[in-house]
């Protein structure tokens, strides 16, 4: 079979080579995260701010951890951030002397926490729950997943607007296919090889029966996913 590398201006195909260092993902929680990370931080959030409002609209990250505790100058919180206000040259007095607090802080703020880890620091929890949400990462398909989530209490969002078959995989797994064997055609019984080239990751997926489930769904993910 090989793989389509481009098509030949008569209409063949011109085969290529596999690349060895592609990233074929299953689960993509970000590349130093795993599944339990993601609970970890969810369990965490919650006991910080006591629900999940918000942590979607806010696109919440992870912050990192500092070292000491510190009242930073406007100079020093500017350089953290790395960048520079223009207003910076108008402040010429120490933090919070004459200046209301909360109009510097508007102008200047850095993002660390001593509540947070150092191994989850960075971690786009926000963006995390939205495609937990809608069914772009593989949770809510999988009932111990699920479960898990369900313990913690965490709010699945609109079920309107979740896709009951994990998109972001399925997108994964066509995107082979069609490098493999150059289109997207893929017959209903389709089921995701176990020999080479094909990525392994996906091997067993029943790539035929979730192609036929998003075609089900055309009307709804035109709806809520345009």
């Amino acid at each position: 079979v090989g793989i389509m590398e481009r098509w030949a201006p008569n209409k063949r195909v011109v085969k290529g080579a596999r690349n060895k260092f592609v990233p074929w993902r299953n689960d993509d929680f970000g590349s130093d995260w795993v599944f339990g990370d993601v609970v970890e931080a969810l369990v965490l959030y919650k006991s910080l701010y006591g629900n999940f409002d918000g942590i979607e609209e806010e696109e919440f990250v992870v912050p990192a951890p500092v070292e000491e505790s510190l009242q930073l100058s406007p100079f020093e919180l500017a350089a953290l951030n790395g960048d520079v206000s223009d207003d910076i040259d108008d402040l010429d007095v120490p933090w919070g002397e004459d200046e209301d607090d909360e109009s510097l802080e508007s102008k200047f703020s850095v993002t660390a926490s001593n509540d947070w880890p150092e191994h989850l620091a960075g971690m786009r929890l926000g963006q995390i729950v939205s495609r937990i949400r809608d069914g772009g990462l593989e949770v809510k398909h999988l009932p111990e997943r699920k479960a898990q989530l369900d313990e913690i209490g965490f709010d699945w969002g609109d079920p309107r607007q979740f896709v009951d078959v994990p998109f972001e995989k399925v997108m994964c797994a066509l995107y082979a296919f069609y490098m493999i064997r150059g289109d997207t055609n893929v017959v209903a019984d389709f089921i995701m090889p176990d020999e080479h080239p094909w990525p392994t990751v996906f091997s067993g997926f029943e790539l035929g029966k979730a192609v036929v489930r998003l075609r089900q769904l055309q009307n709804s993910l035109e709806a809520y996913h345009p």
